[in-house]
């Protein structure tokens, strides 16, 4: 929200609705008050009755008078900037005019009309300070009762807006008080236009009436929203209105109670500089924390839409493979069958079945039946031995009749036609073995060609997603067989390798749980090559 620069900027705040953000964390509300008050009134009495300056003190007084004026300016723009940074956190409008309120008491109350006669001597700057004195207390209460009634979010405000327009109400206001010298002496309770105007002891004005109001309420909200920046403010109420009494009840010198004036102000100010900045932090915490579970859920749906895409790209591989097998079956049938004995007829009308059923299954996003039951391999792999032969292919099958092994027989289906498709990819024209053995407690069936073979380097990485081998830049492909074929053989506790073929080429092993009803082949060691 707002411009890119940290200062004030004229653009609106547009953004989204962030108030879930501005939540203040529990607030030690009655501890804190108390404490503050404390702090202020045993201030206010240190000074008043303990700490009395004899007239012949005035000169020092005014030199420490001076550098206090000059720190509650810095603390005064500090409490304005924590209430912009605030509204350019969460869009609250309340700290945007809190922070315009501050800004107004900061640069014409206490720099312009306290600090600027001193410095530049002249009765041009006295008047216009006499004029500025009374307006700049009444737009700050101007500025602070806006806070109080202010909605939650209010995206028409523009800080720049605000804070010109309480520059001009503030002119305007002085101009008119100018010529009316009673109503400034009834608003602050100041006789005079000199540097430090004090000479009416006994006069208090209207202003702390104001400030008392303030406190009630702003205590009040601070307690109800639980919102640091307000209970700060309104101990800075509090600091002001006994400081006003401090200025005139004060014993000894004149300037004596001027200073005890600035010193409860300059705490007051430094306690709602606290609470400010703490309001800050805390927001700041909390938006982090949102945003860091917005990253999360982001990340988390991001992560959902690459895995449903990589689901999504698997399934279409497989069903290309579906069709690529029943296009070969039954162009066979439809070409051959006066040729085929009916023992590869029927193989050829299985295979069929068996991949309209993958189909089926992928159209209708239906998962892989988990039940792992024991298959032969000789009459599972048949039908794909038999259609790969009528593409052409010399086939040679060494498959035990009684061999059989636990898993599922339609995924080792999709797997054998996957390694078959690759070995007539890679190596075309070449015979393919297929041969299958009972090594211990499992079964292991090898699909091997004669071709180029596979790198030694790249037998691990050309089982993951996306990765092909070095010879398949001529080759279409995706990269995604040999991983989905992994897949499923680890959901069925096996395992797919490579190997080198002896004599050259790829040597494709697989390896799955033996079956109960064909007994192990001796327990001895399995074989060396790495498994996937």
């Amino acid at each position: 929200m707002g411009g890119k620069n940290s200062g004030v900027s004229a653009s609106p705040y547009r953004g989204e609705d962030r108030r879930r953000i501005a939540v203040a964390v529990r607030l030690t509300w009655r501890r804190h008050l108390g404490a503050g008050v404390a702090v202020l009134l045993a201030t206010a009495l240190l000074v008043s009755v303990v700490l009395p300056l004899p007239p012949a003190r005035d000169a020092d007084a005014l030199l420490l008078t001076g550098m206090l004026q000059m720190a509650s300016l810095v603390l005064a723009l500090g409490v304005s900037a924590m209430g912009l940074a605030r509204w350019r956190l969460t869009g609250d409008a309340a700290s945007l005019w809190i922070s315009a309120a501050l800004l107004v008491f900061a640069v014409v109350r206490l720099g312009l009309v306290e600090l600027l006669p001193v410095v530049v001597a002249g009765e041009a700057v006295s008047v216009l300070a006499g004029w500025l004195r009374p307006a700049s207390l009444l737009v700050t209460a101007g500025l602070l009762a806006a806070a109080a009634v202010a909605p939650p979010a209010d995206s028409r405000l523009r800080p720049l807006r605000v804070c010109v327009t309480a520059a001009a109400v503030t002119g305007l206001v002085a101009a008119v008080l100018g010529f009316l010298p009673g109503i400034s002496s009834f608003v602050d309770g100041v006789v005079g236009t000199g540097a430090r105007p004090y000479t009416a002891r006994s006069s208090i004005g209207v202003m702390p009436l104001l400030w008392l109001t303030g406190v009630g309420t702003f205590l009040w909200i601070g307690r109800r929203r639980q919102r640091w920046l307000f209970t700060g403010c309104g101990l800075l109420l509090v600091a002001l209105t006994l400081g006003e009494v401090t200025r005139v009840a004060a014993p000894g010198s004149a300037v004596g109670g001027l200073l005890g004036r600035e010193l409860i102000r300059l705490l007051g100010l430094t306690i709602a500089l606290s609470d400010a900045t703490r309001e800050v932090l805390l927001t700041y915490q909390d938006a982090s924390r949102s945003l860091l579970r917005f990253e999360y859920r982001a990340a988390t749906t991001a992560e959902g839409m690459r895995m449903d895409a990589a689901a999504a790209e698997e399934r279409a591989h497989e069903a290309g493979s579906a069709l690529a097998a029943i296009e070969g079956a039954t162009v066979t049938l439809e070409r051959y069958r006066e040729r085929l004995d009916e023992q590869t007829q029927r193989a050829l009308s299985a295979g069929v079945s068996t991949e309209i059923r993958r189909l089926q299954r992928l159209v209708g996003n239906q998962v892989d039946d988990p039940t792992i039951a024991e298959f032969s391999l000789a009459a599972v792999l048949e039908p794909l031995l038999a259609t790969e032969r009528t593409r052409g292919t010399e086939v040679v099958a060494a498959i035990p009749a009684a061999l059989t092994a636990l898993g599922r027989a339609d995924s080792t289906q999709q797997i054998v036609q996957t390694l078959l498709d690759n070995a007539r990819r890679y190596a075309p024209g070449s015979a393919v073995t297929v041969r299958a053995h009972a090594d211990g407690d499992r079964v292991v069936l090898r699909v091997e060609d004669r071709g180029p073979g596979v790198d030694p380097q790249q037998r691990t990485s050309i089982f993951r997603r996306g990765v092909r081998g070095d010879g398949a830049a001529n080759v279409p492909g995706s990269g995604l067989g040999l991983y989905i074929a992994a897949q499923l053989l680890r959901t069925q506790a096996g395992q797919l390798w490579v190997e080198e073929r002896e004599g050259g080429g790829a040597s494709f092993a697989l390896a799955l749980p033996c079956g109960a009803d064909h007994p192990p082949a001796g327990i001895g060691p399995r074989s060396e090559a790495k498994g996937v």
